[in-house]
């Protein structure tokens, strides 16, 4: 395995879009795959966040999404630290396959500074 690549699993639950995790702090998300029953890894599309917007408008206040359309996931996008897939998962023999690369260190800490910034406004 190639130093700073790195895959996790997660098993999906039907009818879970959002997905969190954690192990992706400090990694980019190169690619997602999804595995069935025969366990093959089958490649989502990456759009972006204003593209997957379009197809699944939804509340980030509520979480049920005015049109609810399960099948297949074949699309994905990244939303707040969370993985967003669509359509929604249809049963839960799926397992999701998350391909991840480590951020240089520049890009690490331009995100710590982000981190730490006071969210609150100005100087007094």
């Amino acid at each position: 395995m190639t130093e700073g690549f790195s895959i996790v699993e997660r098993k999906l639950e039907a009818g879970k879009w959002r997905i969190r995790i954690t192990e992706t702090y400090g990694h980019d998300i190169t690619a997602l795959f999804i595995k069935g029953l025969r366990d093959r890894p089958w490649p989502l599309t990456q759009v972006t966040f204003e593209e997957f917007r379009k197809r699944f408008p939804f509340d980030e206040t509520n979480d049920n999404p005015p049109a609810f359309i399960r099948g297949t996931p074949s699309l994905w996008t990244v939303y707040q630290g969370m993985i967003l897939l669509w359509p929604a998962p249809v049963n839960d023999g799926w397992t999701l396959q998350v391909h991840m690369t480590e951020k240089q260190a520049e890009q690490r800490a331009a995100a710590r500074n982000r981190a730490l910034k006071p969210t609150h406004g100005g100087a007094h």
